[in-house]
């Protein structure tokens, strides 16, 4: 059998006893249109807008579609390409774990890999938090002031108690775990049912604001007057008596130091590679639901911005911010003035407001499934590597599905839960910098792969040069300058929350872990005579 190491980089499976056995059990069954609507749930559109467009307050003179545009473009061409080569070259599950692990060695596979699926744990936790604590009440306070029922209103208040959030966490991962049991069909049936009705509320937003956008100004006055709060002028003249600016000249700069913003919506493009070893066509299927998608999520966020700005206006929406985050009780709101409330501000309608409210708390929590998608193929690579107990990659017959996996990345999520719900600085950490030092590793393992494997990247790669140069060590290239840059905002400008201590210290300490891991496992595995470094000079079985 042909081995990465000696040069002949073949498409080659498994048929000794390095890998934990000959085939996954896992099958191909995840068309494009799975791929796309996994990698745009991802990206997330409706819970990344809610408060982008009052961002303007935080970074003043910055352009929120200039952002867009820049963010959008160089994520799509270079580190979106960079995953697209990569889990089309090596067609399997965690296949940035594995690319990274074949082309760099395999402590740095399990640093890229190990420390997201430690934060996904908490980002599972996060998602029925997020929805307890801002989808869910929100909707519920608009849908109980539009219909003037108390009782929702009272709900509202109701739903963020702790023991309510656990409970909701628990429930959800639940079912979620059995609905990843039944079988991944099920499970993208759901997505593309729910993805749908989260699409049809941006439709939805788009039309409300092409077709009444004009009236905003005078609907936002007709409510704040009745509650007492500050008329749209008065927001303005507000947040101007505060020593705030809201028409600062634009500044390049900002613009790109706002892109972090944009980053945390377009920057979430690569579910499709953890599942790699269920994906049709890899390699178009790769390009098309992670490039293509990229840029056209980000499109969509533009074309928010273009006409959120034409009908609402700038200078409202950055005085609008500033209050928000500075004086929230100066505008007498009650709710958070995020963009489903702006589009309720000119629709005035409560089917507009029940489906806005539904697809919000659907992007929210629709996060969990995912993840249970992304960490259960993560480990059952490992196990396949001989690096995580056998029985992380064990698959059922009847439902080609890793149950055990499954049932273990649940309960990680429910303790994740009460981490959060019991220390109250872990909801406030940020793993941005985590995703950062993920893709950074893998774009350098993009520069890297065609110069190491290059049978193995001409043949499973369109092998594209661009001067002479393969064009993915030339998109590498761009996508670390890139990352880098992104790195810096987060790093240093503490509006993005990512730079505190705590939150450095456990990105720190999660890709610390992931390399201890893979030591330590690597050295019991020897001492029971398994030499795990052969399954590294190997691709995967399928």
């Amino acid at each position: 059998m042909a081995t990465i190491s000696k040069g002949a980089e073949g498409n080659s499976a498994g048929t000794g006893g390095m890998f934990l056995r000959k085939a996954t059990g896992l099958v191909r069954d995840v068309s494009v249109w799975d791929a796309i609507v996994l990698n745009s749930s991802g990206m997330n559109i409706g819970v990344g807008v809610a408060l982008l467009f009052l961002w303007g307050a935080q970074l003043p003179g910055a352009s929120i579609l200039g952002a867009t545009i820049i963010c959008t473009v160089f994520v799509a061409l270079s580190t979106a390409y960079n995953y697209a080569a990569a889990a089309g070259a090596f067609p399997r599950s965690g296949a940035d774990y594995v690319f990274t692990s074949r082309v760099l060695g395999p402590v740095w596979g399990f640093m890229l890999s190990g420390q997201q699926v430690i934060w996904n744990f908490f980002w599972m936790a996060f998602n029925a938090w997020a929805m307890a604590n801002f989808a869910l009440p929100g909707t519920l306070q608009l849908l109980g002031e539009f219909t003037q029922n108390q009782g929702l209103i009272d709900l509202a208040g109701q739903v963020t108690n702790a023991w309510v959030v656990v409970g909701i966490a628990v429930v959800l991962q639940i079912l979620f775990a059995l609905l990843h049991i039944s079988g991944i069909k099920n499970y993208f049936t759901y997505m593309k049912i729910t993805f749908a009705i989260c699409a049809l509320s941006v439709l939805v937003s788009i039309g409300v604001l092409l077709f009444g956008g004009a009236s905003f100004q005078a609907n936002w006055n007709a409510i704040m007057t009745a509650k007492g709060g500050l008329t749209y002028q008065g927001v303005i003249d507000a947040a101007k008596a505060a020593g705030f600016d809201p028409n600062a000249p634009f500044n390049l700069g900002r613009t790109l130091a706002l892109m972090p913003m944009v980053f945390w919506i377009v920057g979430f493009f690569n579910g499709s590679p953890q599942i790699g070893g269920e994906v049709k066509k890899a390699r178009s299927t790769q390009f098309t639901s992670m490039v293509v998608a990229t840029l056209a999520n980000g499109g969509v966020v533009a074309l928010l911005a273009i006409l959120v700005n034409q009908f609402i206006g700038s200078n409202f929406l950055n005085s609008l911010g500033y209050l928000f985050f500075n004086n929230p009780d100066a505008l007498n709101l009650g709710v958070t003035p995020d963009f489903n409330f702006l589009v309720n501000v000119i629709a005035r309608s409560t089917p507009v407001a029940a489906l806005l409210g539904l697809a919000y708390v659907l992007w929210a929590t629709n996060g969990t499934p995912n993840i249970i998608a992304f960490v259960t193929r993560s480990v059952l690579a490992y196990s396949f590597d001989r690096m995580a107990p056998e029985s992380l990659g064990e698959v059922s017959e009847k439902t080609h599905t890793p149950v055990r996996a499954i049932i273990f990345t649940a309960a990680m999520g429910l303790v994740a839960i009460v981490v959060i719900i019991t220390v109250k600085q872990a909801s406030l950490l940020s793993s941005m910098m985590a995703q950062l030092f993920a893709y950074l590793v893998l774009s350098v393992a993009a520069i890297v792969f065609p110069f190491k494997l290059p049978k193995l990247w001409q043949t499973q790669t369109s092998a594209r040069k661009v001067f002479g140069v393969p064009l993915v060590a030339v998109t590498g290239v761009v996508s670390v300058l890139f990352i880098a840059l992104m790195a810096y905002f987060f790093g240093f400008y503490p509006v993005f929350g990512a730079n505190t201590p705590l939150s450095l210290t456990a990105v720190a300490a999660t890709i610390l872990i992931s390399a201890l891991y893979y030591y330590i496992y690597r050295a019991v595995q020897k001492s029971k005579g398994v030499d795990v470094d052969l399954a590294f000079k190997e691709i995967p079985p399928e």
